[in-house]
């Protein structure tokens, strides 16, 4: 499937010779490039080395859902000006094409004036959630990941600052043995503190909303959302 809009030539490609041909033809400021293009083409990888090789000037953003590390490192390896997983929101793609606009001075502002990076507190004992989680959002989240309540409590209490710098905070609800919280109770005492983001609970257990109220918003899987899910919980703390 080929997108291409003659008017900001932003152009989205699948196909690799529907890709060169467009990119020579229109010459786009931005190409977002998947990585599998199918078993009758060649690799998302050979299309950004072609571009590289026929001086193409635009920016060139990989959209995919293979995120591992090797992926990313070859990607821009190959050329890749920034690495986005699959789906992108309507947010991350506006702020990529305003990146990208050939006359976007970005020595002289990084971002757009009027999108602040939302933070995120992640806490979790589980090794393999905190890195999923910071691999995931990384890319267009401020996230922070903790893997005990006293690690989270003892930057809290180190820094009046840091609790109030943060948007929203998830949190597991049953931590290690030894730890003297669980989801609920740390909560309750991050309320006591002054907290006024939305907390959410990631856990596999089932919870009512009677038993997260008064100090928590909800209850989601362990599977990290998206960016538009994170900014309706925002939305609903207003």
């Amino acid at each position: 499937m080929t997108l291409h809009c003659p008017n900001s030539q932003l152009c989205l490609q699948k196909i690799f010779d529907e890709a060169i041909a467009e990119s020579e033809r229109s010459k786009p400021f931005l190409v977002i490039q998947d990585l599998d293009l199918g078993l009758d083409s060649k690799h998302g990888l050979d299309v950004i080395e072609c571009l590289k090789k026929l001086k193409f000037a635009g920016r060139i953003c990989v959209h995919s859902n293979r995120f591992l590390f090797e992926d990313q490192k070859a990607a821009f390896a190959a050329g890749a000006d920034s690495v986005l997983p699959k789906p992108m929101s309507r947010i991350q793609l506006l702020k990529l094409i305003s990146f990208s606009l050939p006359n976007f001075d970005q020595a002289a502002q990084k971002e757009p004036p009027s999108i602040k990076k939302i933070k995120l507190a992640f806490l979790d004992d589980t090794k393999t959630f905190t890195v999923v989680w910071k691999m995931k959002l990384k890319s267009f989240l401020d996230i922070e990941t903790f893997s005990s309540s006293s690690e989270f409590l003892k930057r809290v209490t180190s820094d009046s600052s840091f609790l109030k710098s943060f948007d929203v905070i998830v949190t597991d609800y049953h931590f290690a043995p030894g730890d003297l919280h669980t989801g609920k109770t740390l909560a309750a005492e991050l309320r006591a503190l002054g907290l006024m983001a939305p907390i959410y609970l990631a856990s596999n257990g089932e919870f009512t909303a009677e038993e997260l109220l008064p100090n928590i918003q909800g209850a989601i899987s362990k599977e990290p959302p998206n960016l538009e899910v994170i900014e309706s919980w925002l939305q609903k703390g207003r």
